[in-house]
């Protein structure tokens, strides 16, 4: 399958497992997705719930959100209750609905980049930008700085791996509450190393005469 139709497909799955309605369809999609990276795509299940765990304390943070407060038109049973905090059924089902759609999103989310190279999405994005030429749009110039900024994200990420290795290596305390530290310290670094790289690629270019 090339890489635009695999683009088009992932988009709309994805549109599908946060509109549809139900409990039933985002863990059929969920399973589906990780039947078809394990047969398909040759990616092993464990990989695509692997690459959830980042977004671990954000949804935790959504589940705890939707049980506390609640809403006006919610008449289902009270499950628990504890002073003004009442968790109902609905709310129960709410968060787990959240949690199945979110979790789904993100498996196709990964899934795509796991099967498809960047060097065919960049080609199959440009070509969906072309018949926007006609009418003035800058295809050359968006499909451009969307490839770099993609090409950005593994030199910043083999940047950020040196920054903490040099700083392992001297002795600095990167685990507990001393991690949420040491990403924030990561920051003007990390902001200073992207610019030395703009500043090669914008020579780079410059010297090719491009325009």
């Amino acid at each position: 399958m090339n890489a635009g139709l695999k683009l088009g497909l992932t988009a709309l799955l994805v549109v599908a497992a946060a509109a549809v309605p139900g409990l039933v369809f985002p863990p059929v999609l969920l399973a589906a997705s990780l039947l078809t990276g394990a047969f398909l795509g040759k990616i092993p299940p464990v990989s695509l719930i692997r690459a959830l765990k980042p977004v671990l304390p954000v949804t935790a943070l959504l589940i705890i959100y939707r049980l506390i407060f609640s809403w006006g038109e919610d008449t289902s049973p009270v499950l628990f209750s504890l002073g003004i905090i009442t968790v109902t059924w609905d709310e129960v089902k709410g968060a787990i609905g959240v949690l199945l759609r979110l979790f789904t999103m993100l498996s196709l989310l990964s899934l795509y980049p796991a099967v498809t190279p960047l060097r065919e999405t960049l080609a199959a994005l440009k070509k969906a930008l072309l018949f926007l030429e006609k009418r003035g749009f800058p295809a050359r110039d968006v499909s451009l700085a969307l490839g770099i900024s993609l090409r950005f994200v593994p030199l910043l990420t083999a940047e950020a791996e040196q920054i903490v290795a040099s700083r392992l290596s001297r002795g600095a305390n990167m685990k507990g509450p001393a991690k949420i530290a040491a990403a924030a310290a990561m920051i003007t670094p990390l902001f200073l190393r992207s610019l030395e790289r703009a500043q090669v690629l914008a020579r780079a270019m410059l010297l090719r005469l491009y325009h």
